[in-house]
């Protein structure tokens, strides 16, 4: 036992000056003084045990150990009567009970001071998730922006010499490291290990993951991310119905090959959403849309529920990532492929070739979404960390038609890829029908944030509002790709489908001017965007309309006169 102790200590002052000049020596010996801690709690239960068991009453081959033990770590504590445990003489004083009630105490005591001082800093740092559904035991760290890759590799080194010096009693299991959608890990932690994440010097947030859960019904027996949990990071469409006649069950999808049904290739030429974009007075339509570009050369990653790769209107645009995060955590392969209908729907309204914005632009599915509609924050910021890593020369842009609760991890992912990687990120502003502000990824302050509205320029009743929310885009009743087959099509309502719109139109700009910087896209999309167009009638907070741009989305056509034109 001697050694194994004498080893344990030698094992963390390696660990300490391998690399003195960092922020967290500190830490790192805090990280080693817990590791010793729990091991000499295991220790000794675990003898307390071995001695009743065995009917041993004077064994004292392991008292000078825990003699010295005390000696290292509590000689220089004056709130520690060392004279409690330098009194041992026999294994039966180590098993008394008193002993190991007052070092628990003493612990507990000393970590309840810590712990008060480290919450009331962090309070402000880590957002209020009372309200919010969370995975337990699983949770996303997020290191400073000034934190270096060494710094973050060196706290993952320590944090696994405590999972294994403690033999997992101080636990960290199953990371996923991102150092592009900002800096940090995610992880399943035990209590003890987020303890001592809080005294970390360049740890800015710790949250539990949040579950991700779509509100209706799965199409599929895939393992669901949703057994044993509850989630509020949803897709945001708020209703979906059948492009049949009335008599259809809302939710279903309709072909040509059902004679009630209305398929594809029977729509109307142009969507009343898409004639609406390209022009500005509100009526009469005119029934065109003829945009400067289609989108030709840019890649649009949508991270949701997958796609229909085949699908008809995708026109073989439509293509895996190289990534499906459902895939790693359920064991499911689907590599991208749609079996819930969200993430095929959005695809439509981005580049269909019957209901897109952008009909030339490539459709990259980075599934994060199951075919229950359930996921995870981690998830999306795992998609992010890939998508800043994807090797391509291309544009890039992201569509993010989901929301949470304010997150700190997925707002600073999102600030990350934005701000240093340049790539533009759109997103649905949700369909609370309260404050944009208060959700992710609108709280981020960097994602161009989407409203939706109906056929006649009203916001919808369910849409999200605010000084957070950049425009509005056609949100309501809005016919595109289906899943079911690769000519059906769906009807679906929600912030999730304004967004797309935004997005085909970014795709749309950026094969006109690649090298703009996601700042520039925004000032455009605004600069651009139909002003005082949308009603704001629904919305039940007075101020919260009040601080809410008036914007409608407008996408210029050729032939539109100069002062309308993408430049």
């Amino acid at each position: 036992m001697h050694t194994l102790l004498s080893g344990l200590w030698a094992a963390s002052l390696l660990l300490l000056v391998t690399s003195r000049a960092s922020p967290i020596d500190e830490w790192s010996e805090t990280v080693a003084k817990a590791t010793s801690h729990d091991h000499w709690e295991h220790l000794v239960r675990r003898s307390a045990k071995s001695a009743e068991a065995e009917g041993i009453e004077d064994d004292t081959s392991h008292i000078q150990d825990v003699q010295e033990y005390y000696r290292n770590v509590f000689a220089s504590d004056s709130n520690w009567d060392s004279a409690t445990p330098l009194r041992l003489s026999s294994a039966a004083e180590v098993h008394n009970l008193r002993i190991m009630q007052s070092l628990e105490a003493y612990l507990q005591a000393k970590n309840d001071q810590e712990m008060a001082k480290v919450e009331a800093a962090d309070q402000s740092l880590v957002p209020d998730q009372s309200q919010q559904k969370k995975i337990k035991g699983r949770y996303i760290v997020t290191l400073s922006s000034e934190s270096s890759d060494e710094v973050l590799d060196r706290t993952l080194s320590i944090m696994k010499y405590a999972t294994s010096a403690s033999q997992q009693r101080l636990r960290a299991d199953h990371i996923t490291v991102f150092r592009r959608a900002g800096k940090g890990f995610t992880g399943t932690l035990s209590s003890k290990m987020v303890e001592l994440l809080h005294k970390h010097p360049l740890v800015t947030s710790i949250e539990e993951d949040v579950a991700i859960r779509k509100s209706y019904s799965s199409f599929s027996s895939e393992p669901s991310l949703a057994n044993g949990i509850s989630g509020t990071l949803s897709v945001q469409s708020e209703t979906e119905t059948s492009s049949a006649n009335s008599d259809t069950k809302p939710g279903t999808e309709t072909s040509n090959a059902n004679s009630n049904a209305k398929p594809a290739t029977s729509s109307p030429a142009v969507p009343w959403n898409l004639d609406r974009l390209d022009q500005h007075a509100a009526t009469p339509l005119d029934g065109q849309y003829n945009p400067e570009a289609t989108g030709k050369g840019v890649d649009v990653f949508i991270v949701d529920t997958g796609i229909r790769y085949t699908h008809e209107d995708l026109g073989g645009r439509a293509k895996y990532a190289g990534l499906d995060v459902i895939d790693q955590l359920t064991g499911s392969t689907l590599k991208g492929l749609d079996c819930q209908g969200h993430g095929s729907h959005v695809a439509g309204v981005v580049g269909g070739n019957t209901y897109g914005v952008a009909k030339g632009a490539n459709l990259y599915s980075l599934r994060g979404l199951d075919c229950t509609g359930t996921g995870a924050v981690s998830g999306v910021v795992t998609a992010l960390e890939y998508i800043a890593n994807y090797p391509s020369s291309n544009p890039k842009v992201i569509s993010l038609s989901l929301g949470v609760d304010a997150s700190a991890a997925l707002d600073n992912g999102l600030r990350e890829v934005v701000n240093k990687h340049g790539i533009t990120a759109v997103a649905a502003a949700g369909n609370n029908g309260l404050d944009s502000c208060n959700f992710s990824p609108a709280s981020s302050g960097v994602t161009i944030d989407v409203g939706a509205t109906d056929n006649g320029d009203e916001a919808a009743s369910f849409s999200n509002t605010g000084a957070c929310l950049d425009v509005f885009a056609p949100g309501k009743m809005i016919d595109s790709v289906g899943f079911g087959c690769d000519t059906c099509t769906k009807v679906m309502s929600g912030t999730s489908m304004a967004c797309p719109h935004v997005t085909g139109y970014v795709a749309v700009l950026l094969e006109l001017q690649p090298t703009l910087t996601p700042t520039q896209v925004l000032e455009n999309v605004v600069a651009k965007s139909t002003k005082d167009a949308v009603r704001l009638n629904y919305v039940s907070d007075k101020n919260t309309a009040a601080r809410t741009p008036n914007r409608l989305l407008y996408v210029p056509s050729l032939g539109a006169a100069d002062a309308d034109r993408s430049t």
